[in-house]
């Protein structure tokens, strides 16, 4: 979907007036951008300033805070909606909608699949041997893999919305934009390039990574305490 071309909105929008529900949702949300903001950028500029944490796989945690603090372009978009008056959202809401669908499930969808990155990475740092993390994590295939990361998350989860109607409904109470072709939100290639990868694998990719550290992790310590226990019955 460009946002160029006009989707089809509901004309007969009605909105209710500003009320301190508006401007609390606002307030919410303006904390959270500041927050966010601050937070992650701390964290790159961390990793410029320090040596010691300018290693290979930390790229993927500056991705991820690089990715939040993008994400916060969508947040001004709400905040926008919530107290905005009438004839304002009216004029521009074509604009808007189109803004919080392209960059939110484009930089969402980053965001996930760059957790996955860090978790498949810590697992084989702890669960393989140090010369296979080595020969996977280096510098170049670390940028190629973030290099296809943003390409998938921006361009493939984004195609369901070039490729569709989509049919806005604004909701006038809550002041925000929703998708109502059920046609596009069960699609074929909406099912296969976001809902089943985000939704479904890379969590239980995850899960996996961080129980199989576990199980790696508690297995270790169980054989470290039995040959102390056979030191201590050798020395008693």
């Amino acid at each position: 979907m460009n946002v160029s071309e006009q989707p089809e909105i509901n004309s007969e929008i009605q909105l209710n007036g500003i009320s301190w529900f508006h401007y609390a949702n606002a307030s919410l949300f303006i904390v959270a951008i500041v927050l966010g903001f601050l937070g992650n950028s701390l964290v790159v500029l961390a990793f410029i300033l320090s040596k010691r944490i300018r290693t290979t796989t930390n790229i993927f945690i500056v991705n991820l805070a690089v990715t939040d603090i993008l994400t916060t372009a969508p947040m001004f978009c709400v905040v926008w909606l919530s107290v905005s008056n009438e004839e304002a959202i009216i004029h521009s809401l074509n604009l808007w909608c189109s803004l919080l669908l392209l960059l939110g499930r484009g930089l969402g969808g980053c965001s996930i699949l760059t957790l996955v990155l860090i978790a498949v990475s810590r697992w084989i740092l702890i669960t393989k041997r140090i010369e296979t993390y080595r020969y996977i994590y280096r510098r170049k295939t670390v940028f190629i893999i973030l290099l296809l990361t943003w390409f998938y998350s921006i361009v493939l989860s984004c195609l369901p919305g070039f490729l569709n109607d989509i049919h806005y409904n604004f909701n006038g109470t809550f002041r925000i934009c929703q998708i109502t072709e059920k046609s596009y939100q069960f699609s074929f290639l909406n099912i296969s390039s976001s809902i089943v990868p985000y939704y479904t694998i890379a969590p239980l990719i995850v899960i996996y990574c961080y129980g199989s550290i576990f199980k790696h992790v508690k297995t270790n310590n169980r054989r470290i305490d039995g040959k102390r226990t056979v030191v201590r019955t050798i020395s008693g």
